[in-house]
């Protein structure tokens, strides 16, 4: 129930005045409030809960029969790398090879002993590959052509080693060795892609200084070698600026005359992939 009562009878007059001159409506309200039980509520009433017999003493057939199995007990099972990893040669390059007993999917490497220990350049130039196109197809149709056969490559640049991978379906993998090896005997510089590249490469250095993980690095780097270390053995920003196309083409183009070993692991075995890869990879009478 809602009753209106002129302010008036409420307050004294002169706050009421006050509250009529500055206030355009000047009418309180009261709501009074009704105690008591609400008959009209409906009550649900509650289920009867079903106790559940556990049987903790009980065993099923199914339980019975698994106790009572013989337990195999476990042992190691240690690698002999002489006997679980099969070996062959091509020239004076070794292959490595494990043998996918489980799907069609391969994966090779080429292990280079090299990296930017060696030539600094070299993380650069593997950035640089991405870019470049080929007298037979531009950067974007290389990439289409990997799509299309459901394969794919890169190039990984570590301290001491450098590694081509290449992996996919077999069934395309003298497509894919090929193409790769076209991409890294055929591609041309491209002057314009390496000015923006440049200029990333110098961005991320000046983002790195405020990367906290980067300067955890660079600490951790010093404390084990020195003033002079990994973290630091990099191109000069000013090395950096006069890169030459020329000079990170050189890399690429000669890397398979590096020293590099070759591993394998897919369906067919190492004789077989071995006499594969000879029809496709280069490799020289001696390594560099």
């Amino acid at each position: 129930m809602i009753e209106s009562t002129p302010p008036t009878q409420l307050y004294p007059k002169d706050t009421t005045l006050h509250s009529c001159q500055k206030f355009r409506h000047c009418v309180s309200h009261h709501i009074f409030k009704h105690k008591g039980e609400d008959k009209n509520v409906i009550k649900v009433e509650k289920p009867v809960i079903t106790p559940i017999n556990a049987n903790t003493g009980v065993s099923s057939e199914f339980l019975t029969k698994n106790v009572a199995m013989p337990v195999t007990p476990i042992a190691p099972k240690f690698l002999d790398y002489k006997k679980d990893i099969a070996r062959a040669n091509i020239g004076i390059t070794e292959v490595l090879a494990i043998k996918n007993t489980d799907n069609a999917i391969f994966r090779m490497s080429y292990r280079f002993d090299l990296g930017a220990a060696n030539y600094k350049m070299l993380p650069i130039a593997a950035r640089y590959l991405a870019f470049l196109s080929t007298d037979k197809y531009t950067a974007e149709q290389i990439s289409k052509q990997f799509y299309d056969i459901a394969c794919s490559y890169s190039l990984n640049v570590g301290t001491e080693v450098t590694t081509i991978t290449i992996s996919g379906l077999q069934e395309n993998f003298d497509k894919a060795v090929s193409l790769v090896e076209h991409i890294f005997k055929g591609v041309k510089g491209n002057e314009a892609a390496l000015e923006e590249m440049k200029k990333s490469v110098l961005k991320d250095r000046e983002n790195s200084k405020t990367n906290k993980g980067q300067i955890m690095n660079g600490l951790t780097a010093y404390a084990q070698y020195g003033a002079k270390n990994p973290f630091n053995n990099v191109l000069t920003n000013e090395e950096v600026r006069n890169l030459k196309s020329d000079d990170l083409l050189y890399l690429i183009h000669n890397l398979n005359n590096y020293q590099h070993v070759i591993t394998y692991y897919g369906p067919k075995d190492v004789t077989a992939i071995a006499a594969d890869i000879s029809k496709q990879h280069f490799i020289p009478k001696e390594f560099t």
